[in-house]
Formats: C-alpha cells, sequence, structure tokens
C-alpha cells in the first residue's frame, strides 16, 4: 500500500562518515557557515531522545495531489527511530541500525528490510551526530530562513553519487541549532518534507518504544514499495 512508505525518504541518503576531507572543508567555510555548524553540532552533541509531532509532506510526478501525513516522532541515540503516522493511516515505522518495520494496521500487514552495516540515516545525523561530516558528500551555504531569528541552510550535492539522487536538502534551524524542517528535492523533481513541532529533547524513553510489537495475525513480508524505495541506499 502506497501510504505504507511515504516516510522512507527520510533514509534514502544513507551515508558513511567523512573524516579527515570533511574537516578540512570544514575549515575553508566562511565564518558564518562555521558558526552554523558548530551551533547545530553543540545542539546534536546534547541530544539523547526527542520526542516531537511531524507533518510530512510528499509531491511526486505520480501523484495527482499532493500528500500530507501527520503523527508523533521518537528519537533515541544509539537505539532508533520512530514515526506514528495518526489515523486514518495508522503506521508505524521502526528505524534500526539494522532494519526498518513498517507496521499497518488499517491492512494488517508488517514489511521488514535490512540496512547495510556501519551505515548512518541522514535523518538520525542531522538530529544527533556532527554535521561536518556531511561535507565530504555536501557543499553548504546559508539560504533566508522561513521565521525571523532563525537559521536555514542549503546542502548541495558534490559527488556523483549524491547527484543521482539529489538536487539539494533544506535544513531549517532553531535559534538552539535544533533541526526544524527538512526539506529534500530529489534528480527527479519529486519533493519530500518533514516538519517537526512541540519537540521535547532528552525525555525518559525506554528502549522498548523502538521495538515493533507486530500482531500474530497480520501478514508479514519483506517487499517495500517501489513508489517510496528507488533512491534507498548508496
Amino acid at each position: 500500500m502506497m501510504l505504507t512508505f511515504l516516510t522512507f525518504f527520510l533514509i534514502g541518503p544513507i551515508l558513511d562518515p567523512g573524516p579527515d576531507p570533511a574537516r578540512r572543508k570544514f575549515e575553508d567555510l566562511p565564518a558564518d557557515i562555521q558558526a552554523i555548524v558548530e551551533r547545530m553540532d553543540a545542539a546534536n552533541k546534547s541530544t539523547q531522545t526527542i520526542k516531537a509531532d511531524f507533518v510530512q509532506k510528499k509531491e511526486l510526478s505520480l501523484l495527482a495531489e499532493p500528500m500530507s501525513l501527520t503523527g508523533k516522532f521518537f528519537l533515541k541515540k544509539g537505539v532508533g527511530m520512530k514515526f506514528e503516522f495518526a489515523s486514518p493511516e495508522n503506521l508505524e515505522i521502526f528505524f534500526t541500525t539494522r532494519k526498518i518495520v513498517s507496521i499497518a494496521h488499517n491492512e494488517r500487514t508488517a514489511s521488514f528490510k535490512k540496512l547495510p552495516k556501519r551505515k548512518n540515516d541522514l535523518t538520525e545525523v542531522l538530529l544527533t551526530e556532527k554535521i561536518d561530516k556531511l561535507l565530504e558528500y555536501f557543499s553548504l551555504s546559508q539560504i533566508p530562513p522561513e521565521e525571523e531569528g532563525n537559521t536555514a541552510i542549503l546542502l548541495t550535492p558534490e559527488k556523483r553519487k549524491m547527484k543521482k539522487r539529489f538536487r539539494e536538502i533544506r535544513l531549517f534551524l532553531k535559534p538552539d541549532g535544533l533541526v526544524r524542517k527538512i526539506s529534500v528535492v530529489e534528480h527527479d523533481g519529486d519533493y519530500f518534507e518533514v516538519v517537526l513541532s512541540n519537540t521535547v529533547v532528552n525525555s525518559h524513553l525506554e528502549d522498548t518504544v523502538f521495538e515493533p510489537d507486530i500482531p500474530t495475525d497480520y501478514q508479514t513480508g519483506t517487499s517495500l514499495d517501489p513508489i517510496l524505495g528507488t533512491q534507498i541506499g548508496l
């Protein structure tokens, strides 16, 4: 079912950490961009858990109308991420270091996908890791923010692998350096965005939040709808 995989754009850019070359590129950035990256890094370093509401939008050439979904987002550093899509979708999407699990309660189905070892999800990197590692793959520039007092940066792909997947990624930051919105334009013009609100950082989250509880009478499988999976992984 197509709606089941409306969240998977977030795992499209799977990145390996960039060591020394990324650091050198960081040092070559203008001072104002360095300051933004350092503010994000400081916020991400202190972030262990996140709970937030989200709005996710998707515009595809295959869809007659844009789609918008809402729900709850959970993240625990080193454990995983979870999206709970509100009614009428009634979906749960779990991300761990090794797999993705999608549970569609309306259809009473569950799908699994294994992830390559030693890979990082872009969303988790943007919310919890050092941002300068992205410099091995993207150039960074400052763009006008949507709200006064906030900051926005543009990530433009430089490596061929990334250029085959993306035209651009835009990050919209709150004054404290936390990401408020991520928007992605893929190479074919398809557009995705996720906006976080009512964000609570470093509240207690049990590991069990990120453990799928699949009813025994649900049908299970390993195939993901290609409408969302065409650009997953490197």
